[in-house]
C-alpha cells in the first residue's frame, strides 16, 4: 500500500515568498524530504518575458535545501510546475505534494488522491515562451 499523501496550498505574498513552505516544514506539518511536487501561481502576466517562474522556483528549491536531507542534485529532482500570470481576481499560491508519515496518518477505505511523478527534459531560458514551446515536439512526436 502506498504511502498516504498530504496536500497544502499555500499563498505566495511576493515574487520570491516560499515561507508558507517553510511554515509546513518547521511545524511539522510536512517534512521536506517527503515533499514530492509543488504546483503554483505566480505574479506576472504569464508571457514571454515571465521571470517569476524561475524566482519561485529557486526559492522552493532553497527550502527544501535547508530544511531537508536530501542533497541539491535530489532536490533537483523535484517537479515544481510554476504558471504565471495573477491579473485580475487570482492570487499568488503553491500547492504542494508530500507523503506523509505512515505511522501517524490515518487509514481508511475511502478513495483519495494518488500521485505519480514524471520529469521532462530540462528547459533552458532560451525555450522558455511561446515560439520556442511550439517549435519544439515531445520525443515521439511527428509533426504534419
Amino acid at each position: 500500500m502506498p504511502d498516504p499523501i498530504e496536500v497544502r496550498k499555500v499563498a505566495i505574498e511576493s515574487v520570491t515568498d516560499a515561507s508558507g513552505l517553510a511554515d509546513l516544514i518547521d511545524t511539522g506539518a510536512i517534512e521536506a524530504d517527503r515533499v514530492l511536487a509543488v504546483i503554483g501561481k505566480t505574479e506576472g502576466n504569464g508571457g514571454v518575458n515571465h521571470h517569476t517562474r524561475i524566482l519561485a522556483d529557486r526559492a522552493f528549491r532553497e527550502v527544501l535545501l535547508s530544511r531537508g536531507r536530501r542533497a541539491a542534485d535530489e532536490i533537483a529532482q523535484v517537479p515544481l510546475v510554476w504558471y504565471g500570470g495573477t491579473d485580475g481576481v487570482l492570487s499568488p499560491h503553491a500547492t504542494i505534494f508530500a507523503t506523509a508519515d505512515p505511522a501517524s496518518a490515518p487509514r481508511t477505505d475511502e478513495p483519495r488522491v494518488s500521485v505519480g511523478v514524471a520529469m521532462s527534459e530540462a528547459l533552458l531560458p532560451e525555450d522558455i515562451g511561446r515560439p520556442a514551446k511550439s517549435s519544439r515536439s515531445p520525443p515521439g512526436w511527428s509533426r504534419r
